[in-house]
């Protein structure tokens, strides 16, 4: 199966061995910001990131656009999956600085997974109406 990242494979060849990178091509890139400009988006609400380790780069380029972000859900690793990729730890950190909480994880195979972050603001908005006793009741197998 062939694969792609804008970033050189490293521990990815170790777990995924039948994961191929079977060619080197060079591509033009925009950063969101400057798409966003091009295209006149002026706000995104959810942004799903799967970029095969350049998460991190794409949302420091991406600044303006980043500010009208409520949640965030994104590929994360806790390994060097790619050369110089950023870890999870960076991440999350990045993404606490911009004013995000972290929710939740997802998936994944222990080292590589989906984490979702919210807005700081959203994130306690929602919770605050959340009826905590129903919905932890709601998991219960005790009925009444």
């Amino acid at each position: 199966m062939d694969f792609s990242s804008l970033l050189s494979p490293k521990e990815h060849l170790n777990w995924c061995k039948d994961i191929i990178f079977s060619e080197v091509i060079s591509i033009d890139v925009l950063t969101l910001d400057a798409w966003a400009k091009k295209y006149n988006v002026y706000y995104v609400d959810f942004m799903w990131l799967d970029l095969q380790g350049s998460e991190l780069d794409v949302l420091k380029a991406c600044p303006k656009l980043l500010k009208t972000v409520k949640a965030i859900w994104t590929e994360a690793t806790y390994g060097e999956m790619y050369k110089e990729c950023a870890r999870y730890p960076q991440l999350k950190q990045f993404l606490e600085n911009e004013g995000f909480t972290f929710v939740c994880t997802s998936g994944g195979l222990g080292f590589m997974f989906d984490a979702l972050f919210v807005r700081n603001d959203v994130y306690k908005e929602v919770t605050s109406q959340l009826d905590w006793p129903a919905l932890l009741k709601s998991f219960s197998r005790e009925k009444g």
